[in-house]
């Protein structure tokens, strides 16, 4: 069953976060963003991860504890940044 929750991701009580986000190291808008925000060491952890492995992390899950002791799950399912994203607006 599948139970649709309007409101803030971030403002969840369950102790793991799934996004999907790309294979470049960027974080620059939406949820990403939000998260990159929030928990500075889980972009810097997974900013090092694409760097380290780019786009053979295509269809792989990746979670890195954040500040708080939940767990970011990162959904890698994009290799191309948007366009915006490129132009550098954010």
């Amino acid at each position: 069953m599948i139970k649709i929750v309007e409101g803030n991701l971030l403002d969840a009580t369950e102790d793991i976060i799934g996004h999907q986000t790309n294979t470049k190291g960027v974080w620059g808008s939406g949820v990403a963003k939000a998260i990159k925000d929030k928990y500075p060491n889980t972009y810097a952890a997974y900013r090092d991860l694409c760097h380290e492995y780019g786009d053979k992390l295509l269809g792989s899950c990746w979670t890195i504890k954040a500040s708080d002791n939940r767990f970011i799950a990162n959904l890698f399912g994009q290799t191309k940044l948007w366009e915006r994203q490129k132009q550098g607006i954010h």
